[in-house]
């Protein structure tokens, strides 16, 4: 039976004009396609703000639009029902499109909430609540509670229940001594450990002990370094032209290895999240490689050192964007724009993740014309037709490539360690 406080628009605003003297109207919308904890505990701080609470919804077509077509993980009528639940909740007010601007233009809120996860410029609606006298607040969302990441560990365990011991991940960890711009960086020190020690425990943290991690170097001080604390290393040539041809060797050694991970020596704040996300990318798509991308700061828009990736849009391949190009230069070129660091641009995050069969390929592959241009290997694999799938993640990493680099990465230990302020 179809809730009293489910209503269409001209139902809402009739209801809303005799009530409204006096009140103060709160909207918020969003998909709400697996109703939790997190969303109970925003609706409420909502709710807190004003006398009515209403809450914009999107159609089973629309949320398909927006994120993927697995989703939403409850219909139309369950997630109204469920909202509807809520004592927060005044009203539900389901929408078709892509945004809720024509409700907002219509309801003309006193106040419109989003989460904190929103800039104030992606705010659909804010300059016409504004404009109107009315505000807008960002509201802090529970930690540990949002959507996606519920729904990406509910897809990663079907993954592995399905796949059972099929695919077993090898994480692979490439580390050599004679790096060009910062000779050892990996046996650098940083708070006590080095730069190599720090990728080991963010693998090992990833791993929760489920995957193989194994550190991949051609130089014994680096073997023995690995091996004093109490990692797997193995010995691979000198000839290997660069850290996935090292990962070849180790995955030929570990014939059970179907899903290898090509995690750099050089990213000691790699968090645990990116990795695993990179991993179930590659598990949800039908692409042969699989990696990582952030929003690459204004500081590192023009950085030759920071690779750039342009995207497809990543709301299509099962939510997950495609590698269309990669650059040392900023990409895409906005022309007609003065100013090019307002524009949104996507840093690459160099942690690669391959199908067995394809590594194999991939590392017999002679050197392309754009990749010697570039110095990006990734740039041999969309130079040979082939697809790289790309998440969009929040966590951003920081390599050290330089010894500035190891500056700033020891401040910003120091800064972690200070105690915090209750």
């Amino acid at each position: 039976m179809r809730s009293s406080k489910v209503v269409g628009l001209s139902a809402l605003l009739g209801r809303l004009r005799r009530i409204r003297r006096g009140k103060k109207i709160v909207f918020t919308n969003g998909c709400f396609d697996l109703i939790h904890r997190g969303h109970a505990d925003y609706l409420s701080r909502a709710r807190s703000l004003g006398d009515t609470l209403v809450v914009g919804i999107n159609t089973d077509s629309s949320v398909r639009r927006l994120k993927d077509a697995g989703r939403p993980i409850l219909p139309l009528a369950d997630r109204q029902a469920l909202l509807s639940a809520l004592e927060c909740v005044d009203y539900v007010v389901p929408f078709a499109g892509d945004t809720p601007i024509h409700l907002i233009r219509a309801i003309r809120p006193d106040v419109l909430v989003k989460g904190a996860d929103y800039s104030q410029d992606r705010i659909v609606g804010a300059d016409v609540v504004r404009a109107g006298g009315g505000r807008v607040v960002r509201i802090k969302l529970t930690a540990g509670r949002s959507t996606s990441g519920i729904i990406r560990q509910i897809r990663a365990m079907r993954a592995m229940s399905a796949r059972g011991s099929n695919d077993r991940v090898l994480v692979v960890i490439p580390a050599r001594y004679g790096s060009t711009r910062f000779l050892g960086k990996a046996l650098a020190d940083m708070g006590g450990k080095s730069v190599l020690h720090r990728v080991f425990e963010q693998a090992q943290k990833a791993s929760a002990g489920e995957w193989h991690v194994i550190i991949a170097t051609d130089d014994r001080r680096i073997f023995e370094a690995a091996r004093s604390f109490g990692a797997e290393v193995m010995m691979t040539s000198a000839a290997c032209r660069s850290g996935s041809d090292r990962c070849a060797e180790i995955a030929r050694k570990i014939p059970d290895a179907s899903i290898i991970v090509n995690l750099q020596g050089d990213e000691p704040f790699q968090p645990p999240e990116n990795i695993r996300l990179a991993v179930q990318t590659l598990l949800d798509s039908d692409c042969p490689v699989a990696t990582l991308a952030a929003r690459c700061p204004k500081k590192d828009i023009s950085n030759p050192n920071v690779a750039k990736v342009a995207l497809s849009p990543t709301r299509r391949n099962g939510g997950v964007g495609r590698a269309v190009f990669f650059s040392r230069n900023p990409i895409p070129f906005y022309r007609g724009v003065a100013n090019q660091t307002s524009q949104v641009y996507f840093k690459h995050i160099g942690l690669y993740v391959f199908r067995r069969d394809f590594l194999m390929e991939f590392s017999k592959w002679k050197e392309t014309a754009l990749e010697r241009a570039e110095k990006l290997e990734q740039l041999r694999i969309l130079e040979h037709g082939r697809s790289i799938a790309v998440a969009v993640t929040k966590k951003d990493s920081m390599g050290i490539d330089t010894p500035e680099d190891l500056r700033r990465a020891r401040k910003m230990l120091l800064i972690d360690k200070r105690p915090r302020k209750d």
